[in-house]
């Protein structure tokens, strides 16, 4: 396991330039934006995510490693204890986004304001726990149309995030009930994530390879 765990880190590593390179990116086509750059970190997790199992497609990682004294179940978890690791670079790196917007705009800094780094969080772990049983059930076979179609889904939230700000805002309804909501999606993040361990765990074990 922990063997798994250092090969993605690896993975990490060397791809972390790249990422760091597509944060940039977003970060200028998001300028100006201020609600939605909490999704420079949704989009800089779901990337690693996508060079780690593009890296496991290239290097035929799958075919090797199940004809190891290693269980298939064992490589599921490692996959997703990875992308829990994702998943807090993603969250933190939200968080700063926000903090260093608030010193930009010379807004009071509020340490405690959790708002936009528990919707990343919430988007990230939906993105993932979709992603992943999707992943291992085609693998090779349709990982390009899987990207593209995830990538189009990256879009697709943007657009969506400023749909759910307008009406939260119109009516007033996520603001009075803030504390609910966000305990709300952290508990139904790790509802979602469960479900999607399982059942990536049957798929993959399944599978011929």
């Amino acid at each position: 396991m922990v063997n798994l765990l250092r090969k993605d880190f690896l993975v990490m590593k060397k791809s972390l330039w790249l990422v760091l390179f597509y944060i940039i990116i977003f970060l200028i086509l998001l300028a100006g934006q201020r609600e939605n750059m909490f999704l420079v970190g949704v989009y800089g997790a779901f990337i690693l995510l996508m060079l780690n199992t593009g890296n496991d497609i290239k290097n035929n990682n799958h075919r090797f490693l199940i004809h190891l004294p290693i269980s298939r179940k064992n490589l599921i978890t490692a996959k997703y204890i990875s992308g829990l690791i994702y998943l807090c670079f993603g969250t933190v790196v939200s968080y700063l986004i926000q903090l260093s917007v608030s010193m930009y705009e010379g807004k009071e800094i509020q340490l405690l304001a959790f708002t936009q780094p528990v919707l990343s969080f919430g988007l990230i772990v939906v993105l993932f726990s979709i992603y992943l049983p999707v992943f291992y059930l085609l693998s090779e076979k349709g990982v390009q149309i899987i990207n593209i179609v995830f990538m189009i889904l990256l879009i697709a939230i943007h657009i969506l995030t400023n749909i759910v700000r307008f009406a939260a805002t119109k009516y007033q309804t996520f603001q009075s009930m803030e504390s609910l909501v966000l305990c709300l999606i952290v508990a139904g993040s790790v509802v979602i994530a469960s479900i999607s361990y399982l059942l990536t765990v049957r798929l993959f074990s399944r599978r011929d390879l």
